[in-house]
């Protein structure tokens, strides 16, 4: 995926949690990794506690299985959204009314994300937004505070 080293996630991981991943066993359950890793001092917060919600602590999986779902957490490929403006503007209203219409959008982008990316945002995806009434285009407050509140 995306010319990263499966052995990266696994590094990554390690830092997050304060396990050491490379000491994985070629097969185990997810339970038993958080086992090791609470046995280990360590955390099993975030990425392994929410795959292991996700696919059950008896789930088995091999170490490059699981560093490929730790690559696409990282890098937030799993829950990316492609397209042209409008697309993704789709997507983004489709989230946006299934959950109530609540709050308003969070947009992250990886760091492996090219630099157009922001500037597309911008210029396409937003206009297409206010067209559809769900980006204000006007801020009324004197301060972000106030902005933020409204």
């Amino acid at each position: 995926m995306m010319g990263i080293p499966l052995a990266a996630a696994g590094v990554w991981m390690s830092h997050n949690t304060g396990f050491d991943m490379s000491t994985l066993p070629e097969r185990f359950t997810l339970g038993e990794l958080n086992q090791r890793i609470v046995a280990a001092n360590a955390s099993p917060a975030s990425f392994v506690h929410t795959l292991s919600l996700t696919h059950g602590l008896e789930t088995e999986i091999s170490r490059d299985e699981f560093f490929q779902h730790g690559l696409r957490f990282a890098t937030g490929y799993s829950a990316t959204f492609a397209g042209t403006a409008v697309q993704v503007a789709d997507r983004l209203q489709e989230v946006f009314e299934a959950t109530g219409s609540r709050g308003g959008f969070m947009i992250s982008l990886s760091q492996a994300a090219p630099r157009q990316v922001p500037y597309n945002i911008v210029d396409y995806l937003v206009p297409e937004l206010q067209r559809r009434g769900l980006f204000r285009t006007v801020y009324t407050g004197r301060t972000l505070r106030e902005n933020l509140a409204g």
